[in-house]
């Protein structure tokens, strides 16, 4: 598709239909609320940035959210920072709650509006040198115009599996009239690199260079920051589950299986941390506890009781470091849109069970073919894989080791990337 068409398009169509439809959707949805509040006043934010870093080159990451954020973190130590001043942009207000007060970037704010005015009065503003993408979240306005400027564009822990939107046949042309302009496009996998290779052609070179998320989760399961209080101690002597990131469709597989389970695991003890915490999160595991006669405790409440089978962890930002106190682990999303990151309980060394929908994340479909990663489709699955798991524990001290050495074996990713993002700036 014609670049040019392909811009008229977005530009006409697309961006009022999307940032009209932001609008309106803010009237009930208060995430989308915030992101169109913390976007108001971004260009003075970015101006007085430039101002107090005077001719600095500027290095600018751009992610969608808090997971993508926190799989940056590794890179930042890389650069020198008398040379170089790192700034991150993000499209999800959920993106702050992985920044540090302190901040390990120079500048971290969200992205404009992805309307061609706002993003080359952006770009004016903050003057970058280099752009680097993390992942996914792709904007193409963002993109035309930095080429437009000669600003070096890279494509960094690029996903592009083989159901991605992108490379279906009806949306190909306009991505590949996006994407094309990139510098250099870096995946996380050989897989990945094929499919991307696929939609730029041999316009610019596509290398698997990996991940840098296992650099992250593999310095947060090294640093064991404090855990909440209460949680070892409540977890101590047990048999312990982690259902992290749950859904919905997680907490019905699984209470019933931890019913069932508690029969010849009478220490069994279920640590569950829904996706989004809240307390309707707190109504809906409750229920699902009553039904199958398990006893919630909730953590924010206090102390925990001896006999309580699902201890509800209802708070963000712990996830990580309390697979630490499991022995296995369930993560979320896999009956919906996608399993959530595997990667923080294997780094733990926990293996994984998840819902089937895991097409989107390759590390959990390499680790599944380990067996590391074991994928159910009902609550008889689930038991039949725990239960086999948690009654063998010289079965389970493997799986625990070959867990964490899939993680420790794909590090190093950081480093390549910023060699090659330093390169950028320097030339």
């Amino acid at each position: 598709m014609n670049t040019s068409f392909s811009r008229q398009c977005y530009e006409r169509a697309v961006v009022p239909l999307l940032w009209g439809g932001a609008h309106v959707f803010a009237l009930w949805n208060s995430k989308i609320r915030a992101g169109l509040v913390g976007r108001e006043g971004l260009l003075e934010r970015v101006a007085a940035f430039r101002r107090g870093i005077g001719e600095k080159p500027v290095l600018l990451f751009h992610c969608a959210s808090a997971g993508e954020l926190e799989a940056l973190k590794p890179l930042v130590p890389e650069f020198n920072r008398r040379e170089v001043a790192l700034a991150v942009s993000y499209f999800s207000p959920s993106a702050r709650s992985a920044l540090r007060p302190n901040g390990e970037f120079d500048f971290a704010d969200f992205s404009p509006v992805d309307s061609a005015a706002c993003v080359r009065a952006y770009l004016d503003a903050l003057r970058p040198a280099v752009i680097a993408v993390t992942k996914h979240d792709v904007w193409p306005n963002m993109i035309w115009c930095a080429a437009e400027r000669g600003i070096a564009l890279f494509m960094i822990n690029g996903n592009f599996h083989s159901s991605s939107l992108k490379c279906r046949p009806l949306v190909r042309g306009f991505q590949a009239s996006v994407y094309g302009e990139f510098r250099r496009i870096f995946t996380v996998s050989e897989e990945d690199a094929v499919n991307a290779r696929h939609l730029v052609g041999n316009r610019l070179p596509v290398e698997a260079l990996g991940d840098s998320r296992f650099d992250r989760v593999l310095q947060r399961a090294s640093r064991k920051n404090p855990l909440p209080d209460g949680l070892e101690t409540a977890c101590r002597g047990r048999t312990v589950i982690v259902a992290g990131s749950t859904h919905k469709e997680d907490e019905e597989l699984l209470m019933p299986v931890a019913a069932r389970l508690r029969t010849s695991l009478p220490g069994l003890l279920v640590v569950c941390v829904p996706h989004d915490p809240s307390a309707e999160a707190k109504a809906r595991v409750a229920g699902f506890c009553t039904r199958h006669a398990l006893s919630m405790h909730d953590l924010n409440d206090g102390a925990v009781p001896e006999n309580a089978a699902v201890l509800l962890v209802n708070r963000t930002g712990v996830l990580a470091d309390l697979y630490r106190v499991g022995h296995v682990a369930l993560v979320g999303g896999g009956f919906g849109k996608g399993v959530h990151s595997v990667l923080e309980p294997m780094a733990c060394g926990l293996p994984v069970i998840c819902g089937p929908n895991i097409v989107v994340s390759h590390e959990a479909r390499v680790a599944s073919r380990e067996e590391i990663v074991r994928t159910v489709r009902g609550w008889k699955e689930a038991e039949a894989v725990l239960g086999a798991w948690l009654s063998d524990d010289e079965r389970l001290r493997a799986l625990r080791s070959q867990a964490q050495s899939f993680v420790r074996a794909r590090g190093g990713t950081a480093q390549r990337l910023a060699q090659h993002l330093t390169e950028a700036l320097r030339g």
